[in-house]
């Protein structure tokens, strides 16, 4: 599963006092570093949430519990999908 291209970076610790994007500092080229946070726009979160469902799907062996895990599993990935 590809990841889309974040469309900018801010930093996690502004992440983590729950600093709304407003008040918080914006980076647009990848700054390479891992106190920044990728942002991603909803469509790409929509795109990426599906991919993961369909992956979920795709990992079944038929007469196993692991229908039942990944159907569940794809089932609230969709769901958050509609919650965007």
């Amino acid at each position: 599963m590809k990841m889309p291209e974040p469309v900018a970076w801010t930093l996690t610790e502004e992440l983590s006092k729950r600093e709304t994007t407003t008040r918080a500092h914006l980076w647009f080229t990848n700054p390479v570093n891992c106190m920044w946070t990728p942002l991603y726009d909803k469509q790409a979160l929509v795109d990426l949430l599906e991919a993961a469902a369909v992956e979920c799907e795709s990992r079944q062996t038929p007469n196993t519990g692991s229908v039942a895990i990944l159907n569940g599993a794809a089932d609230a990935i969709r769901s958050m999908k509609e919650k965007l």
